[in-house]
């Protein structure tokens, strides 16, 4: 997926960042769309498909590595995960 979408959507909604916080907001029924760098480790990007289709959650997986999300977050992290 383009990096051009995910600031689009960055513009417009307010991003959760993290593992642990897009899990528990996808077990909540509160997100609509995940999006997953290319380097996400597996068992994560696992864990989260699982999830998302049990709940109906679309997920995008990104062209980008996690240092560039994070960079593109403007957050001086890494970002493996994030979703609105």
């Amino acid at each position: 997926m383009s990096v051009a979408k995910l600031k689009d959507v960055m513009k417009e909604k307010e991003m959760i960042l993290g593992e642990r916080n897009v899990l528990k907001q996808i077990r909540l029924g509160k997100i609509s769309e995940v999006f997953i760098a290319k380097n996400c480790k597996v068992d994560l990007r696992e864990t989260l498909e699982h999830y998302s289709k049990e709940f109906g959650v679309k997920v995008v997986e990104l062209e980008v590595d996690a240092e560039e999300v994070g960079s593109i977050c403007k957050k001086q992290f890494a970002v493996a995960v994030l979703a609105y």
